[in-house]
């Protein structure tokens, strides 16, 4: 079973994004993933231009958003507001049905490793026709 892993968020540390490709890019090895997108905002382009040239040479999907204008309520609502906008502009390059891996671009790189197993025994098909009586089936 492969999945497709999204990356998503400012790339604040390039070091700390290293990381966590390094660990996608070890599934990957491992024939566990099919595809990887990083998916940010344009605002990230000015500074990362020569990084993200890079990135789509090793085979990464580069997707860059238009940031939420003026996202509405607190800093961690506006976190949010721009995590989904990414996310969601990623999800609309993936086909139907497929199994998606959602990381950061930072503090996250020590968490993949443990998904491994999980993907390699068969991720679990989510029913979610009626999102009231979702079921996890395997």
């Amino acid at each position: 079973m492969k999945c497709i892993v999204v990356i998503t968020g400012l790339i604040r540390d390039v070091v700390e994004l290293f990381g966590v490709l390094r660990e996608v890019q070890k599934l990957r090895e491992q024939g566990l993933v099919k595809r990887v997108i990083l998916s940010s905002w344009l605002l990230e382009a000015d500074g990362n231009t020569d990084l993200f040239s890079k990135l789509r040479a090793c085979g990464i999907e580069v997707l860059l958003t238009e940031a939420v204008r003026e996202p509405i309520g607190s800093d961690a609502n506006r976190a949010f507001s721009y995590q989904a906008v990414s996310f969601l502009r990623a999800l609309d390059e993936i086909e139907p049905g497929a199994f998606v891996l959602k990381v950061r671009t930072d503090k996250f790189a020590q968490f993949i490793p443990r998904f491994s197993e999980t993907i390699k025994k068969g991720l679990p098909r989510v029913d979610h026709k009626d999102p009231r009586k979702i079921k996890l089936k395997r």
